[in-house]
């Protein structure tokens, strides 16, 4: 699977999220920027999306999101189930080794 930002794929109709948050008891203040990402490969049909998390210009976490059911993603992957299941819907990545405390 190859993933691209998605304004290198939808160009200026691509919308950008953006979110500041201040006093937060555990994440440092200031803007936090989403970025999502989509699967280039023709060959793929992985149906998932990548939504990065970056602040200051660094990333700091990841969402990913399979928006077919477990079932599909157990036949894309040949029968695996684990990886249907984790496959589908929404789960998160490690922080990049980001300090929580602010």
């Amino acid at each position: 699977m190859n993933f691209a930002p998605a304004d290198d794929i939808l160009g200026s109709e691509h919308l950008v999220v953006t979110t500041d948050l201040t006093n937060h008891p555990k994440l440092p203040g200031g803007t936090y920027q989403f970025t999502e990402l989509y699967c280039t490969d023709h060959d793929c049909d992985c149906r998932k999306t990548i939504i990065q998390i970056f602040h200051k210009g660094q990333p700091v976490g990841q969402l990913d999101y399979g928006w077919e059911t477990a079932k599909f993603y157990t036949k894309w992957a040949h029968g695996n189930k684990e990886i249907g299941r984790e496959m589908s819907g929404w789960a998160s990545s490690p922080l990049y080794n980001y300090k929580l405390n602010p």
